[in-house]
């Protein structure tokens, strides 16, 4: 026989889903665009830059960045993104050489986790000898997920 009854949502049941992966319960959605004319070639420049305020926790956890303009080959390494935190690349969003889904229309990722006072920044480098030009066209990202207050998750402050 198959049980019909009703699945109660995870809070009527006292179930916590894991934050990482699930909302909790007032959890703010966190939703970053943006974009910025192309620097010249051989500099960088900020698409976005935010701070995790104080006793929350950020997860990210969709991802997307494009070029408008024209002269841009995908994957050419002409035009760099970067995820930073704290003023450094993480790991493996440190040389993301095309586009990831796009600012419209971002694709799912695994979730990046800052802690609170962390500065999260979106930049673009426009690699040296690149053949496009500064201010020939625009770069953009998206980053979305959401803040938790971690304390009151139940989560302790060093992690789920």
């Amino acid at each position: 026989m198959i049980d019909r009854s009703p699945t109660l949502p995870a809070q009527a049941t006292g179930l916590q889903l894991p934050t990482h992966l699930y909302p909790p319960a007032g959890a703010q959605s966190k939703n970053l665009a943006n974009y910025v004319p192309v620097p010249d070639p051989g500099a960088q420049a900020v698409i976005f830059s935010f701070t995790v305020p104080t006793s929350m926790r950020l997860v990210l956890n969709q991802i997307g960045n494009n070029f408008v303009g024209g002269g841009f080959d995908e994957g050419s390494g002409n035009l760099i993104w970067q995820i930073w935190d704290n003023g450094v690349p993480i790991e493996d969003f440190e040389n993301i050489i095309g586009s990831l889904g796009n600012v419209a229309l971002p694709t799912p990722m695994a979730p990046i986790i800052f802690e609170q006072g962390h500065t999260v920044a979106f930049i673009i480098q426009n690699a040296a000898g690149s053949p496009i030009l500064g201010g020939s066209g625009q770069v953009g990202a998206t980053l979305r997920g959401w803040y938790y207050n971690f304390l009151s998750a139940g989560d302790s402050e060093w992690g789920v």
